[in-house]
């Protein structure tokens, strides 16, 4: 079986358990690659106070196999200052559209 069909026989079986690319642990990182200034505009009142806790909630960071907090891979591309550093060629790509409609056209 093709290593792409074997993949979307994965995600099929158990949606539950499926590890998003951008949740993914970044184990060459280290939780302190996260720049406070970066990610702090994103509290609310409403956000736990627990700086660990906050970064989890938003899937910043993320627990590995053995319980040990690690950042992920959209922690290091939204929060940290160098992402190439730990993951060479990144970039974000994005889309503004313009008005209500969602298409190629606008």
């Amino acid at each position: 079986m093709r290593p792409e069909q074997l993949a979307r026989l994965f995600q099929q079986r158990s949606q539950t358990r499926l590890i998003r690319f951008d949740e993914q642990a970044v184990m060459s990182a280290s939780p302190h690659a996260l720049k406070k200034e970066l990610w702090e505009k994103f509290k609310t009142p409403l956000s736990a106070r627990d700086d660990d806790e906050f970064l989890q909630k938003l899937k910043l960071l993320t627990s590995g196999d053995d319980g040990e907090l690690w950042p992920s891979v959209s922690g290091i591309l939204m929060a940290s200052q160098r992402p190439c550093e730990h993951i060479p060629n990144a970039y974000v790509q994005c889309v503004a559209y313009r008005g209500q409609d969602r298409g190629a056209a606008y």
